[in-house]
């Protein structure tokens, strides 16, 4: 015979096989909305809660059930004109201070609206968002931010967020997630780095793109192009790595040896960092910080117990505005020369400007929209959440 403990182990596997699965799906009680959009029409004078709510009872088949602490005998004037029993329910309980619950199709639940009965009745419901552009920890912050929900975690290897929270703000969350989740935009940057005779940066800013890359003596040394979605960064460096030796600690007095195994490699050149956003009028706003970098004359290694080259350095940072396709000059870089190896075209042999020549460097950028951010039109309208104590959908 089975004993008393294996009967309550084999019921209990029984009930998760047989019963599990209609758990799992169960959803949270609505109305039916044929019934909420029913139209009422009511007006009582120095009537009881109680009597309003069955008198709304005959005239729409909706039944009713209350807590213990609801107060059915508090008198009350209402005028339900026209409305439907959605609408009417929610006057109703804003005039009495109660809150209803959905039960199933066709009852509701009449408490008294305080965070004890709401903590007592709200149902809990947890959803898990899988992202396909936000990134997770934008959407936790969002969600956190203008929710004030605390039981929300993020994955980073599946880029997905789950909540759990009352049914309203959940669905409030998923409105949220589906904007904020939306398509991005990308902007494909392009940047071409030419050397030029001096211009001289008021004849830089008169002369077009066009006719500075046809200029006499222009020289294009890079071209690189990166695409970047909106609102994200990119970077481009344009130039070549210069060993730099490091030295050794020396008893005082001594020169300090070199250390070759030790020494480390810098980059010279050019260094790009850009944020690009796009505008919904689609211009494109882009962040620049250049960096130029360049190996002094004066530091040249000559010999051995040199301490290598000196490295000079330059950085500015700039803001624009530009159309599709609309190409900036950035005017008066200082020519790095051909210490700086890698930015020619492959070619050390490559027409260049003069040596005996003054050049500089000029930078053109062109933003190109390849992907416009979906915005629909229901995303510019403002989504009505209910109050600050009781926020709902």
């Amino acid at each position: 015979m089975m004993s008393v403990e294996f009967k309550r182990i084999l019921l209990a596997i029984l009930f998760v096989v047989l019963l599990a699965p209609d758990l799992a799906a169960r959803e949270v009680p609505r109305l039916a909305a044929e019934l909420m959009s029913q139209t009422v029409t009511l007006e009582l004078t120095d009537r009881t809660v109680g009597e309003i709510c069955e008198a709304i009872s005959e005239s729409s088949e909706i039944k009713f059930v209350f807590d213990d602490k609801t107060d059915l005998n508090k008198p009350l004037n209402i005028d339900l004109g026209d409305m439907s029993l959605e609408k009417a329910l929610d006057l109703l309980m804003l005039q009495t201070k109660n809150f209803y619950k959905p039960v199933d199709e066709r009852t509701v639940l009449v408490a008294p609206d305080t965070r004890q009965k709401r903590q007592e009745y709200e149902d809990q419901v947890i959803q898990t968002f899988y992202l396909a552009n936000a990134d997770s920890r934008e959407i936790v912050t969002l969600l956190r931010s203008l929710l004030q929900t605390r039981q929300i975690a993020e994955s980073r290897t599946q880029n997905t967020v789950t909540i759990k929270d009352v049914t309203d703000k959940v669905g409030i969350a998923a409105r949220l997630v589906e904007i904020a989740d939306r398509e991005t935009g990308e902007i494909a940057v392009e940047f071409e780095l030419l050397e030029v005779a001096k211009l001289g940066e008021q004849s830089a800013r008169e002369m077009s793109a066009h006719s500075i890359r046809n200029a006499p003596g222009t020289v294009s040394l890079a071209h690189p192009q990166m695409r970047i979605i909106s609102g994200r960064s990119g970077s481009i460096f344009i130039g070549d790595s210069v060993l730099v030796p490091a030295t050794t600690a020396c008893p005082s007095g001594e020169q300090p040896a070199e250390s070759v195994v030790a020494s480390s490699y810098q980059n010279v050149g050019i260094e790009i960092d850009v944020v690009p956003r796009i505008g919904d009028d689609r211009r494109v706003t882009l962040q620049l910080e250049i960096g130029i970098s360049s190996v002094s004359s004066e530091g040249s290694q000559s010999t051995p117990t040199d301490r290598g080259p000196v490295i000079a350095r330059r950085q500015f940072e700039t803001t624009m505005r530009l159309a599709d396709g609309e190409t900036h000059i950035v005017s008066s870089l200082p020519a790095l020369g051909r210490s700086a190896g890698g930015l020619g075209d492959g070619d050390p042999s490559s027409t260049s400007v003069s040596s005996d020549t003054q050049t500089e460097l000029i930078l053109l950028v062109t933003p190109r929209v390849t992907r416009q951010p979906h915005i629909a039109s229901d995303d510019r309208r403002p989504l009505w959440v209910g109050t600050e104590e009781t926020m709902k959908m």
